[in-house]
């Protein structure tokens, strides 16, 4: 009998798991799984600090900063499937020389759990790739 989940039919709510396909296909499936848990990994050690420096960089209107963090959180989500989070990345750093830094903040604020939850999806996602190896059912 077999207990892996079928990944088709999950339904992740902030996660595309095309993208593992999409940003890390065409190599070696072994190869592209480790390149996508690396990536992924890098992701969740930095990304407390990425979130914290760009409420910093909002707090004290510190705009250019505030703009590259936004990118680069946006560049990261995007490779790793985080689409729909991905745009409210995006909303900020088109968003912090035309709107008051305080409505900025309160939207990355309001990310906190959709972000949270994008995270354990994300980890879900990592163990089931590795336990597949990139063979996805």
């Amino acid at each position: 009998m077999n207990t892996q989940p079928n990944m088709n039919q999950s339904k992740y709510l902030h996660l595309d798991k095309n993208a593992f396909e999409k940003y890390f296909s065409g190599i070696e499936p072994k190869r592209s799984v480790k390149l996508y848990v690396k990536t992924a990994n890098l992701f969740l050690e930095t990304i407390e600090a990425r979130l914290s420096g760009l409420a910093t960089a909002l707090k004290e209107y510190n705009n250019q900063n505030a703009i590259l963090i936004a990118h680069q959180i946006k560049g990261s989500l995007l490779s790793l499937g985080g689409t729909v989070l991905a745009d409210a990345f995006r909303r900020i750093e088109m968003s912090v020389n035309l709107a008051p830094n305080e409505e900025l903040s309160t939207l990355l604020e309001g990310k906190r759990t959709d972000i949270n939850q994008f995270i354990a999806e994300l980890r879900e996602w990592m163990a089931y790739l590795e336990s597949t190896q990139g063979e996805i059912h």
